[in-house]
């Protein structure tokens, strides 16, 4: 299968002399064509700065980051990246609609047709809240509306930092299953940060373990779960020794194992 992502040895430091940090060390890492990546790690680790990095927003000190062969800016000067992040994007004196609208208008402005976003709400399930503002919408409605924003353009690499992190967790859970339910329907290559190891699981084909500042890549786990992938699973056996898998390995790089 093709590589869509390749990482190697990205380095990033913060400032110059003594008081600089150092918020990851060496990541390499490769991501194909179509895979659903999630990081999670402890707070401060570079996950957020590591997707900046990709999504062309900050510069990796050293190392290189390839899309399909090209780097994070040439995608980014083509509106050939969607990128969501935990608080959701969206104006308040945009409706819905608008809103997602404007990413059309910005990734392709000549285009003049732009029912793709009508389109593509009415399928997230926002039918009804199509000239609803920001203030009208719950916290799940928002999101599933960022998202949207970030999909419509039709991106190659979807990059979702803390996407329901905001969320209560039943609307979380819910939202997690929605996306996968999304993803089965227009496949894409997702990048996806989350402090959740059962929501890495539920979305992931591949669970990425980070280690404290500085950052670099301790252990990955492979999520060899059918899909679609419903709440109901998270009740399963197989579903628990992966989560299991995933919850000693963030014990084991924290605290030598030792449960907190």
């Amino acid at each position: 299968m093709k590589t869509a992502l390749t990482l190697r040895d990205v380095t990033k430091r913060f400032g110059n002399g003594p008081s600089s940090t150092l918020a990851l060390d060496g990541i390499t890492l490769d991501v194909l064509k179509g895979e659903f990546v999630s990081f999670i790690g402890p707070s401060g680790c570079g996950k957020t700065t590591l997707l900046r990095i990709v999504a062309g927003l900050v510069e990796q000190t050293s190392g290189e980051v390839m899309i399909f062969g090209e780097s994070p800016h040439r995608l980014q000067q083509r509106h050939d990246l969607g990128v969501a992040f935990q608080r959701p994007a969206i104006e308040p004196s945009r409706t819905a609609l608008q809103d997602v609208e404007l990413t059309l208008e910005v990734t392709d402005p000549r285009n003049r047709d732009r029912s793709k976003a009508r389109e593509l709400l009415e399928a997230f399930g926002l039918g009804d809240a199509l000239h609803k503002y920001r203030h009208e919408l719950s916290g799940g409605m928002q999101q599933r509306v960022n998202i949207a924003s970030a999909l419509v353009h039709d991106p190659s690499l979807l990059l979702l930092d803390e996407p329901f992190g905001a969320l209560d967790l039943i609307t979380r859970d819910m939202m997690a299953e929605w996306l996968g339910g999304v993803l089965l329907k227009t496949p894409k290559t997702v990048l996806f940060v989350t402090h959740s190891d059962e929501e890495a699981v539920l979305l992931s084909d591949r669970v990425i373990i980070m280690s404290p500042c500085p950052g670099h890549v301790y252990d990955e786990i492979c999520v060899d779960l059918e899909r679609p992938r419903t709440r109901r699973l998270k009740t399963s056996e197989c579903f628990l020794q992966t989560v299991k898998q995933v919850r000693e390995a963030l014990y084991d790089v924290v605290n030598g194992g030792d449960m907190p």
